[in-house]
């Protein structure tokens, strides 16, 4: 069986990620699972590893 990539994380993306885990308090896997991405995409957003200088922000989802 072939491992399915996570898609990319878009700057939109990354400013959700950081609401739900800096703001409402969510832990990381929540995040993924609502973002539909990996959760090691949510931690490198969340560590500055990717998107560095995102700010949170709130509203619908970007998809």
């Amino acid at each position: 069986m072939k491992r399915q990539s996570s898609p990319r994380v878009t700057a939109p993306m990354a400013a959700h990620i950081r609401f739900l885990v800096q703001i409402k308090g969510l832990y990381q896997h929540q995040a993924a699972a609502l973002m539909g991405v990996n959760p090691g995409r949510v931690n490198e957003v969340i560590k500055q590893h990717r998107w560095p200088g995102v700010l949170p922000a709130q509203g619908p989802f970007p998809m």
